[in-house]
C-alpha cells in the first residue's frame, strides 16, 4: 500500500504544478513537464489495471473484478488523455 500512497502523492503534486494557482509563476516547461508526468502516471496505472484484468481473465476470476478493472482502466485512460489536451485556465465544458 505504500506504493499506492506514493503514486497518489506524486500525482497530486503533478496536478498542483500543472493546474494549480502557482502555474502562472512557474516557467512554461515546468508546467508542461508536470502535465506529461501526470499523463504518464495515469497511463502507467491504467496499464497496471490492464495487467490485473488480464490475470483475472486468465485465471477465470470473478466477473465483478473484470467489470471493476475495466471501468477503472477506462477512467484512467480518459483522464490521461484529458490531462494532455486540456488548456490550463479554461473552464471545463
Amino acid at each position: 500500500m505504500m506504493h499506492v500512497g506514493i503514486a497518489v502523492v506524486t500525482l497530486g503534486v503533478s496536478a498542483f504544478v500543472a493546474f494549480g494557482p502557482l502555474r502562472h509563476r512557474l516557467p512554461g516547461f515546468v508546467t508542461r513537464l508536470a502535465r506529461y508526468s501526470m499523463a504518464l502516471k495515469l497511463g502507467t496505472m491504467a496499464g497496471f489495471c490492464g495487467f490485473l484484468l488480464w490475470q483475472n481473465v486468465r485465471d477465470h476470476g470473478p466477473m465483478s473484478g473484470r467489470w471493476a478493472l475495466t471501468g477503472v482502466a477506462a477512467i484512467l485512460v480518459a483522464a490521461a488523455v484529458r490531462v494532455l489536451f486540456i488548456q490550463p485556465g479554461v473552464p471545463p465544458i
